[in-house]
This record gives structure tokens, sequence and C-alpha cells, in this order.
């Protein structure tokens, strides 16, 4: 990722909040590794978790997980926070 590129400003947001929590950043840091079908597995069985739970922090969850499994978005954020570490 190139420090002038434009980014989803939601990764940035993801990006900045796995500075500050280890736990969030493992979970980015796992979906990044995981090929395009370890992905879909993941993403059949967070939807699974997820189908009857409505409370606001597991709907919040879903979200999270419903973004972040999408395309390359933890590759990117991992490359992001590699890139500032490597600038920093």
């Amino acid at each position: 990722m190139r420090r002038n590129e434009v980014v989803d400003p939601n990764i940035q947001i993801v990006a900045e909040a796995c500075k500050e929590d280890e736990e969030l950043r493992k979970v980015v840091q796992a979906i990044a590794r995981m090929n395009r079908e370890q992905r879909e597995e993941f993403k059949q069985k967070v939807n699974e978790y997820f189908f009857n739970r409505v409370s606001p922090e597991d709907v919040e969850a879903w979200k999270f997980y419903k973004y972040i499994l999408e395309g390359n978005r933890a590759r990117t954020i991992m490359s992001i926070l590699e890139e500032e570490k490597d600038g920093a």
C-alpha cells in the first residue's frame, strides 16, 4: 500500500483500532493469512454463529466480521500497520 494511495476510511479506522487492541490485531492478522476458500468457510461460520443474535454487541461484531472478510481488507489493514511500523 502506498502512503498517498486513497484508502477506504473504514480500513483506516480498523487499522487505528488494531494499534490499540492487540486481540483485534490478532483477529485481523489471522484473517489476512487465510486464502479465499478459508475466508469463505470462516464467513459461513460467522454468519451461522450470529444468525439469531440480536444484542447490539453481537450485531456490531457481525458487521465487523462481514466487513473485514470482504476481499483483501484484512491484508490491506495489515499492510498499513506494517508500513507505519517500518516508517516509525
